[in-house]
């Protein structure tokens, strides 16, 4: 890996990353930050699946891995502050029965099922190690995204089921789907458990988005320690 680009949506999941002095950020241009080594590259691009392709896309420009850092909503038994490893996404509404595919699926895209991967092992195996290097585990899973919560129960378990998803994001399958279709980036994926997704739970969720950023900032200063040596 010759460098990292990060993807953050929310100002409160990155404010601890921001404010640490090891990485020495200076800002590039508006929403975007490089580390004094150069070696990462921040964006803070805002909630949901266009910002992150557009995040996506400008960063694959210049970073071989890019990485979506952030929260989720837990759709089973995820416990809060559990942190998932993603490295397979769905786009969970995203629908083209009409055209002759199945849910998830883009048509005309090349897309064979609902699932988007554009990570190696060897790279997913970097991230499990720099986590564990923080003190912090990772349980492997799916991402699932899309452009509205999902606030009725019943419906997160009919995707859930359908997906064979464990956590649920506005960002990462947009990011992913960019870097598995249209470059040679890797993706995978950081996502902080700190709510369940079908619940209406507002005011903890922003006390949680707080403290995933303690988690994220001791997460890339491995990765990043990693990628210098």
């Amino acid at each position: 890996m010759r460098r990292l680009g990060i993807i953050i949506a929310v100002d409160h999941e990155a404010e601890i990353v921001l404010s640490d002095p090891y990485f020495e950020w200076k800002a590039t241009e508006p929403r975007f930050y490089e580390s004094g080594d150069g070696r990462v590259e921040l964006v803070m691009a805002g909630i949901g699946k266009v910002f992150a392709s557009w995040a996506a896309a400008r960063l694959s420009a210049i970073c071989d891995v890019i990485c979506t850092m952030g929260t989720s909503g837990g759709l089973s038994d995820q416990r809060i502050g559990e942190i998932f490893l993603c490295t397979e996404f769905v786009e969970h509404d995203m629908g083209g029965r009409e055209l002759g595919v199945g849910d998830g699926v883009t048509p005309f895209s090349g897309m064979t099922d609902f699932v988007i991967s554009n990570c190696s092992p060897e790279t997913a195996d970097f991230a499990e190690s720099a986590c564990a290097r923080a003190g912090i585990p990772v349980t492997r899973g799916r991402a699932m995204s899309g452009d509205h919560f999902l606030t009725d129960p019943a419906v997160a378990e009919e995707k859930r089921e359908e997906f064979s998803a464990q956590v649920v994001d506005m960002e990462s399958a947009a990011a992913a789907k960019v870097c598995a279709f249209r470059t040679e980036s890797e993706f995978f994926a950081l996502r902080w458990v700190s709510d369940n997704a079908n619940h209406d739970s507002r005011t903890t969720w922003e006390e949680n988005v707080r403290l995933s950023s303690f988690d994220f900032a001791r997460i890339l200063r491995e990765l990043h320690s990693a990628i210098t040596k």
